[in-house]
């Protein structure tokens, strides 16, 4: 239905994916802001004190924190609305992005150590972690950007050349 507003698939296509993005961007900044009032007030609460959260290397962390995560955001997002591309449906696209990257990509890495450094999940978690000990955090930075671009790519590709069905 959408396509019969806008032709140029291309721009529709860019535009659901930075909308997506920026929403789940302003969601995740709201997020912080709430879990920073409720740590403060909880911290006062238990005499813990909150000095060096303020300092230029708290906030920071604090700024480091949530780029990582809007970054992880941004990948899983990118792979999500790829998946929702390739199968046309919400529920089927969910259903194999929530099965590969969460339990199946565990299990496996139970099975082979390895899987850490290569699985999309996994990488992605070693991004929203700030690196793990098998994954730096640069080549998990730059596999993840490798993964998103392979992904929208792909369903851009699909997107443009497959025919309208109404």
């Amino acid at each position: 239905m959408l396509l019969t507003r806008q032709p140029r698939r291309a721009r529709l296509l860019a535009g659901k994916l930075l909308a997506l993005l920026a929403f789940v961007a302003a969601l995740l900044f709201a997020a912080e802001l709430l879990s920073a009032a409720a740590a403060i007030a909880l911290a006062h609460a238990r005499d813990v004190s909150t000095a060096e959260w303020f300092t230029a290397d708290g906030l920071g962390h604090l700024a480091g924190d949530y780029a990582n995560v809007v970054f992880t955001a941004t990948v899983l997002g990118t792979v999500g609305i790829s998946l929702g591309v390739f199968t046309r449906s919400t529920p089927i696209a969910l259903a194999i992005g929530l099965a590969w990257l969460g339990p199946f990509e565990h299990i496996l890495q139970i099975s082979w150590s390895g899987s850490a450094r290569w699985f999309p999940g996994l990488v992605f978690d070693a991004i929203a972690s700030g690196g793990t000990t098998i994954t730096t955090y640069q080549r998990a930075l730059f596999l993840a950007l490798g993964y998103s671009a392979i992904a929208l790519t792909a369903a851009a590709v699909s997107f443009l050349r497959r025919d309208v069905r109404i």
